[in-house]
């Protein structure tokens, strides 16, 4: 007997995404996490370890941010290179969660200055920044989220940099937790194939 099997690829709900290397912020040397580059602008904040139990069912470790001064313009820098990337690829959306445990979220951070780069290291492509900041009072975690879009040609690699401002209402010692950073890669779409089998 003759069957008509259809099958249906569902590619849509299949995710090319790009994970950054300790994007969890669970490998350290010393006081740094690995692959990362963390730049105090002075003493206006403090970053560090912090072990936690982070409400999504998972414990381990993140980046903890402390407020210690309002400067006049950004207090920190915060950077990683991805290495892998492949110029026309669709990387959507690049996703971190942050969360204020005491309900004071007065330490901010924003997408800003994230550049494509070739194999020797030249800019292809555009800067872009992110006109929003993970701000409000989330004692749960939060997505903060930037579409990057697609690389451009030429581009094998992206520096993602963000920047770092404390609230001028903070107090000292006020902190929020920074983790999971991810690049989400572009949904394929749907694909229809029949064939026929005995």
């Amino acid at each position: 007997m003759k069957k008509i099997i259809t099958i249906l690829f569902l590619l849509s709900t299949l995710v090319w995404g790009q994970t950054f290397n300790n994007g969890t912020f669970e490998y350290w040397t010393g006081d740094n996490p690995d692959g990362w580059t963390l730049t105090p602008d002075g003493s206006d904040v403090t970053f560090t370890k912090s072990d936690l139990n982070d409400g999504r069912g998972n414990t381990g470790y993140a980046l903890k941010i402390i407020a210690n001064n309002n400067g006049s313009s950004y207090d920190g820098r915060m950077e990683a290179i991805v290495t892998d990337i492949v110029a026309g690829t669709d990387y959507g959306d690049l996703i971190i969660y942050t969360k204020s445990p005491n309900g004071f979220n007065n330490v901010w951070i924003r997408v800003w200055d994230t550049r494509w780069y070739d194999g020797s290291d030249n800019q292809v492509g555009s800067d872009f920044d992110n006109n929003s900041y993970s701000s409000g009072d989330n004692t749960d975690w939060l997505a903060y989220s930037t579409n990057i879009g697609v690389a451009p040609t030429g581009a094998t690699k992206l520096r993602v940099h963000f920047r770092v401002y404390v609230q001028s209402d903070f107090s000292t010692g006020d902190y929020i937790w920074v983790d999971d950073l991810t690049l989400n890669g572009k949904v394929l779409p749907v694909e229809l194939t029949t064939f026929s089998a005995s």
